[in-house]
């Protein structure tokens, strides 16, 4: 309420004390003016700061409302002399022309004011707000996000301030009443007379009960008069709005300078931050892009990675290579809720670095220059490993071999070409595919010519949530690496696949050894061979044979025995004055089975008449054994090493060994020679003898062994190939346990002797070594007679021997010469 409207109502208002005033009534117009006075400077004061800034005129309003009222007490306590005057009336009609035109001047160019200082301000804070923004943004590339919710910030801002500073201002009425108070502040010569005329005029003022509606007229009257003389334009003067539009037009023109000096980064922050484009970048110097190892980030932005797995992050730069690129992560360590990387520059626009064995999912970005990367999720999974996994194996069924199941524990096994291999697991995760990975060679993971890798599909097994179980089978024909591979859900394999190295055993032929017991290089074509064949094979021998072929020998008819005369036939068996035309027999070959050769180590024995075989003088005869296996791709053929035999007469092959036993006599009459020697040496104690008789008698001993050994492979070629006769036989094979006995008895002490003498001390009374050297000389005495002796006995059998050779030959010759005769008196006779 102005102070007009509370000087009325206590019956004290204005026309009152104007009247009072113009009449000289005393004490009560002073008093009303007093009142009036207060309440209408107060009201002024309130008017012009509503008019000086409407934003605050509710504030105003109450503190003149608060003064009107001091002004109406104060006309009630004076103006008590003039309250019985004029008689009570209605409105006195509207204000004068010039008034209200005055008074509508003033509004006008008021709400002008109003306008132009809110729409400076709001121009001024549109820049500061787009600068900000621009600033921001293209300093720091700021998020959709972050965009977004800039722009509704500064929305909600504006709106606010709009409505502050031009919307409630332009809202707020102006009355006649607070623009006259308002006049009356830039006009003092009116004092009161214009608020009184506004307030007579207004249709709700009534008079009082001693209230003049003449006076009141004539203030109306005055009012109007003096209202010609007053500058209403005045009132509100134009200089401050004047320069509140200026610095807004020059804010704006600024604004319009720089969007026409920069289009392109104008146009870029409007696709931006107002229409919050996605695709929309700022014109840039640094150009970004990023590698990841393992792949890039999927479409939406997700980078997918295993538990424990290394990320390595590169970013190469193009255009103005910047110092540094670093990487910002969120939630990459626990507690650590932002991290910030800088990459290792590598020289040429490339940075790296790595981070190891991530944990857990997080989020990362790349800033380098005036570029940034991201944001990208990296989704860290744990990767699949087998709960459980078994290795059936099953042999072929031909090798007899039971089927089995080996652990995960195997790194590497042996198996027969041809097994059946079936891998069985199970998963922790559902699985999308398995499969079994093969690489040949010849060696584990070294691939061979030709055979590469080959990849077994594995069938998925499982129920409920998805398959995790999985069986693979395949064939092992190879040596080869296999590697095993799932694929779950998430596409990640096993994080060490489990690796099985498998040699393929390939069914080796049999091994095949031939022995022929008392058969020497030479044998007679009336020889039996005692033929021995052993047999081993990893799986079982199932047949075996003795094989011989010979070729070359003497025709049917070609004299084999040396020629009339008793001259010896040549070595080789090719008797004297036989040359290049002689006959030669076709060669031959004979397999005879084995029948007991089967298993997987067996021998069997087979004598072999050669006599059966048609073999003649001068051939040459090979001897082997053979054993075939049972593979079922192919029987494996072992053979044994051949045995090459010459075949001679009788005669040719006695000569020889009758050579053989004159060579051992004579070796057995050198022994018993040195050990006399040595014994006399010894018996004289000399340093030297004494020093070489151990070495000495150990190499008689062993000349004695090889002695008795060569004497009984004698006498088994005389009983194979049938010479001589069984008491021939049996006294080479007396003589050749008696030189084993000489070997173990007489020459063995012989030697303990001497050993004992070369350790025997040299001081003594009578020396000891002296002593022990005696005795193995009279031990070395004995081991020489018993040596001569066995020398004697073998002489007495050499003479047996040829005497029993010299009778066959005679016999020999003699049915020889009768055939002949036979033969050349039947052709006579047929003549």
């Amino acid at each position: 309420m102005s102070g007009a409207e509370g000087a009325s109502e206590s019956e004290s208002e204005g026309a009152k004390a104007a009247a009072g005033a113009s009449t000289g009534e005393g004490v009560g117009a002073r008093g009303n003016g007093n009142g009036n006075g207060n309440g209408n400077g107060n009201g002024k004061s309130s008017a012009g700061g509503g008019l000086e800034g409407r934003g605050r005129g509710e504030e105003k309003r109450e503190e003149g409302r608060e003064e009107g009222g001091q002004g109406q007490g104060q006309g009630q306590g004076q103006g008590k002399t003039v309250r019985a005057a004029g008689p009570v009336g209605g409105a006195l009609g509207p204000a004068g022309p010039t008034i209200l035109a005055g008074l509508a001047l003033v509004r006008r160019r008021a709400r002008v004011a109003l306008a132009a200082r809110g729409l400076a301000t709001l121009a001024v804070a549109l820049v500061a707000a787009c600068l900000v923004s621009w600033t921001a943004d293209r300093s720091f590339h700021l998020a959709w996000g972050t965009r977004a919710g800039l722009l509704a910030l500064g929305l909600a801002g504006g709106l606010a301030l709009c409505w502050r500073r031009l919307g409630r201002p332009l809202a707020t009425p102006l009355p006649d009443a607070e623009l006259a108070r308002l006049v009356e502040a830039r006009h003092p010569l009116l004092e009161w007379r214009l608020l009184s005329a506004v307030q007579f005029a207004d249709p709700a003022w009534t008079p009082g009960p001693h209230a003049s509606r003449e006076l009141a007229r004539a203030v109306l009257e005055d009012a109007e008069a003096r209202a010609a003389t007053v500058d209403f334009a005045g009132t509100v003067p134009a200089g401050p709005p004047a320069k509140a539009g200026g610095r807004g037009a020059v804010v704006l023109l600024a604004a319009g300078l720089l969007v026409a000096t920069f289009p392109d980064e104008a146009r870029t922050w409007l696709a931006r931050n107002v229409l919050l484009s996605r695709a929309a970048r700022w014109p840039q110097a640094t150009f970004l892009a990023l590698e990841l190892d393992g792949g890039p980030p999927g479409p939406d932005g997700v980078i997918k990675r295993a538990q424990g797995e290394d990320l390595g992050v590169s970013v190469v730069a193009s255009g103005v290579v910047p110092r540094r690129v670093v990487l910002e992560a969120v939630g990459l360590e626990p507690g650590a809720p932002r991290e910030t990387i800088v990459l290792d520059a590598l020289g040429q626009g490339r940075f790296r670095t790595v981070l190891e064995r991530v944990a857990g999912s997080f989020r990362l970005e790349v800033r380098g220059g005036d570029d940034a990367l991201g944001p990208f999720e990296v989704r860290v999974v744990p990767r699949p490993w087998l709960e459980a996994l078994a290795l059936e194996v099953t042999p072929p069924a031909y090798t007899g071999l039971p089927a089995q199941t080996l652990g995960v524990e195997a790194a590497s096994v042996s198996l027969p070409a041809g097994t059946r291999l079936r891998v069985t697991a199970r998963a922790s995760k559902p699985l999308a595919g398995a499969w079994l990975v093969e690489r040949g060679g010849a060696g584990a993971g070294e691939p061979g010519p030709g055979q590469g890798e080959v990849r077994h599909e594995a069938a998925l097994t499982g129920e409920g949530a998805g398959p995790r179980g999985f069986v693979v089978e395949l064939a092992v024909e190879r040596a080869a690496m296999l590697e095993l591979h799932v694929l779950d859900a998430d596409g990640w394999d096993l994080a060490e696949p489990p690796r099985l190295g498998v040699v393929a055993l390939a069914d080796r032929a049999p091994e095949v050894t031939l022995a022929l017991r008392g058969v020497g290089p030479s044998v007679t074509p009336q020889a039996t061979l005692p033929a021995r064949v052993l047999a081993k094979d990893d799986h079982g021998v199932r047949a075996g044979a003795l094989r011989l072929r010979a070729t070359g020998g003497e025709a049917p008819g070609e004299p084999g025995a040396p020629p009339p005369g008793g001259g010896e036939a040549a070595p080789g068996g090719e008797a004297p004055g036989a040359g290049p035309g002689a006959g030669v027999a076709a060669e031959t070959s004979h397999a005879l089975a084995l029948p007991d050769l089967t298993g997987r180590e067996v021998a069997a024995e087979r004598r072999v008449s050669l006599a059966e075989l048609g073999l003649r003088p001068k051939a040459s005869l090979s001897v082997w054994g053979e054993a075939t296996d049972g593979d079922p791709r192919g029987p494996n053929v072992g053979s044994s090493p051949t045995v090459h035999l010459r075949v001679v007469t009788p005669e040719q092959l006695l000569n020889d060994l009758l050579r053989r036993m004159h060579e051992l006599r004579l070796e057995l009459e050198r022994l018993a020679d040195e050990e006399e020697r040595l014994a006399v040496a010894l018996g004289k104690a000399e340093a030297a003898a004494l020093e070489r008789a151990p070495r000495a008698q150990r190499d008689v001993e062993r000349s004695v062994g090889r002695g008795a050994d060569g004497l009984e492979q004698l006498t088994d070629e005389m009983e194979v190939n049938a010479l001589l006769d069984g008491s021939a036989w049996r006294r080479l094979r007396e003589l050749a346990l008696a030189m084993r006995q000489t070997r173990d008895g007489a020459v063995a002490r012989a030697r303990d002797l001497a050993e004992a003498a070369v350790l025997a001390p040299e001081e003594g009374d009578p020396p000891p070594r002296q002593q022990a050297a005696r005795e193995a000389g009279r031990a070395a005495t004995r081991a020489g007679a018993e040596l001569r002796d066995l020398a004697g006995r073998l002489g007495r059998v050499e003479e047996l021997a040829e005497l029993v050779a010299a009778l066959k030959g005679i016999i020999e010759r003699q049915r020889e010469l009768l055939d002949r005769t036979r033969r050349e008196l039947g052709g006579r006779g047929g003549r």
